[in-house]
C-alpha cells in the first residue's frame, strides 16, 4: 500500500514546526480509508499512531511559535522584538507604491510623457 509508505516518508522527513497539519491529517485518512487498511496490522497502526504523535507535537509546536511571535510584535522589551518589526515593514506592501503603479500600467504612454512634462514643470516653479 503506497499510502502508508508515503506516510511514513513524510514523518520522518518532517520537524514538527515544518509539519503541514491539513496535509498530514489527509495522509493519515488515505490510509485508513484504503480498501486494503487492516487495523489489526501493527505496523499500519504504529505508522498511525507516530502520524497523530507527530501532529499533535506539530500543532503544539506551531501554536507556540506563534504566540512567541505575537508576544515579540507587541512587546517593545522582547529580544525578538525589532526582528519581527523589520520583518513585518519589509513584507506590508506600500498602498500608494502599488495604486499608482496599476493606474501607470493602464495609460497611454503619450499620456504619461504629458504628465511627466508638467509635473516637471510645476516642480521647477
Amino acid at each position: 500500500m503506497t499510502e502508508i509508505k508515503t506516510l511514513a516518508q513524510y514523518i520522518i522527513s518532517h520537524k514538527p514546526l515544518e509539519v503541514c497539519c491539513d496535509h498530514l491529517e489527509a495522509l493519515v485518512q488515505e490510509v485508513i480509508n484504503h480498501k486494503n487498511y487492516d487495523q489489526d496490522d501493527a505496523v499500519v497502526s504504529c505508522i498511525i499512531g507516530d502520524a497523530e504523535t507527530l501532529l499533535g507535537l506539530a500543532e503544539d509546536a506551531q501554536e507556540a511559535a506563534e504566540i512567541e511571535w505575537e508576544m515579540a510584535a507587541n512587546n517593545p522589551d522582547h529580544p525578538r522584538h525589532q526582528e519581527v518589526w523589520a520583518e513585518l515593514n519589509a513584507s506590508k506592501p506600500d498602498p500608494v507604491k502599488a495604486g499608482m503603479e496599476s493606474w501607470v500600467s493602464q495609460q497611454d504612454p503619450a499620456t504619461l510623457t504629458e504628465l511627466n512634462k508638467s509635473l516637471n514643470k510645476l516642480l521647477k516653479k
